[in-house]
């Protein structure tokens, strides 16, 4: 039965009803959802962009047995709740605030802040990390064409005895939309990816006094009426010559969101999906999300604009401060790698200017970060 109402969500999503965002509503981690993935074969998740097919129909599954399960954080005596080898006082955090994602012998600490969802470290039976300044994994709303960049820092051991230590750049992009097709044949419209790209910097030395790079790229599918992913891929390479370390990918197979009887944000979508498909055959809305800005802006204090892009040569970023702030640029590789950085500086009131050169940069996607008073917006650089 329940395969059978699926297929008529996936029919019904070919009304082209667009998903152009994730949101705190419909996307939120919640205690007490479960789910299940499935481990199938790797596939390149392909280019960024709109209107993308992407075909995983001839996957094969790998592992079928990979239960996911959100719950509250454990609770020692009646005040403190505990993450890993961290204690948090339970009065200092609502309801939902804190979120245990358990899946594979792993657990996964997370803290909704405001808008921002963090990460808060990781254990297993061989490893435990804390991101000391947290990870950055999303800031709501997610729109199509929004990217995000922040900093972080980790410290952990691994089996025990060996200390880790790493640092780098998680960058955050809703880079395309498009139809997919599913390991089990099936196809679903209107579809948000999310490409995370965490830039790994190792601050211990290898034998040549070097510290090591890597990136871990995840790629996420998200459709309307489902609150987890219905995909996943995950990579992680070598920034300098792209080799890669290891690759894998999940299917979620959207029948298999079990907590979906209990959510009745994502249970009115899929009320809205039916109530559309029965009322007519009628051409989508056409609402759509603007894919490319030129703009970035902190409310309050700075705002940018980007000029020209997509550049061939040189970029200028003229900006308007708004009260007394200090400010900093830096323009990223999508790995987030800087490439160029203009240190911080105190700007009065008034109207700036920047450039950077980006004559012998590859013809690709970069980020541009602007920090003011420890404030920070991001904005898309397009270089032909």
């Amino acid at each position: 039965m329940k395969q059978t109402a699926f297929t008529v969500l996936l029919l019904l999503a070919q009304l082209g009803l667009c998903h152009a965002q994730l949101s705190l509503a419909y996307n939120r981690l919640r205690p007490g959802d479960k789910l299940v993935k499935y481990q199938v074969d790797y596939k390149d998740p392909g280019a960024s962009g709109e209107d993308v097919l992407w075909d995983f129909s001839k996957l094969k599954t790998v592992n079928e047995n990979y239960p996911v399960a959100y719950s509250d954080p454990e609770l020692l005596g009646d005040s403190l709740y505990v993450l890993g080898s961290r204690a948090y006082p339970k009065a200092g955090f609502a309801p939902g605030e804190l979120v245990v994602a358990s899946e594979h012998h792993t657990q996964y600490f997370f803290r909704f802040k405001g808008d921002t969802l963090l990460l808060l470290g990781h254990e297993n039976p061989l490893t435990r990390l804390d991101y000391v300044q947290p990870y950055v994994q999303a800031v709501f709303p997610l729109r199509y064409g929004a990217i995000t960049t922040y900093p972080y820092r980790a410290r952990g051991l691994y089996s025990q005895t060996d200390s880790i230590s790493t640092e780098g750049i998680v960058t955050t992009w809703a880079d395309a939309r498009g139809r997919m097709v599913l390991p089990s044949g099936d196809t679903l419209a209107q579809v948000l990816r999310v490409r995370t790209l965490q830039g790994i910097t190792d601050n211990r030395r290898d034998s040549l006094g070097q510290r090591t790079q890597r990136v871990l790229e995840t790629c996420r599918w998200y459709t309307r009426g489902y609150r987890y992913p219905v995909f996943e891929t995950v990579r992680s390479y070598n920034p300098a010559d792209s080799s890669v370390h290891f690759s894998t990918a999940f299917f979620y197979p959207p029948q298999d969101h079990y907590y979906l009887a209990d959510d009745p944000e994502n249970k009115a979508i899929q009320d809205e999906l039916w109530s559309k498909a029965n009322k007519s055959k009628e051409t989508p809305d056409g609402s759509s999300t603007d894919s490319q800005s030129t703009g970035m802006s902190i409310p309050g204090l700075l705002s940018c604009r980007l000029y020209p892009n997509p550049v061939a040569t040189d970029l200028t970023v003229a900006y308007e401060v708004s009260m007394k702030a200090n400010v900093s640029f830096g323009l990223y590789s999508i790995d987030g790698f800087p490439i160029s950085l203009v240190p911080a500086k105190v700007h009065d009131p008034g109207s700036y200017s920047v450039s950077f050169n980006c004559s012998g940069l590859f013809p690709r996607n970069y980020v541009l970060r602007v920090v003011a008073n420890d404030k920070v917006a991001n904005g898309l650089v397009i270089k032909k």
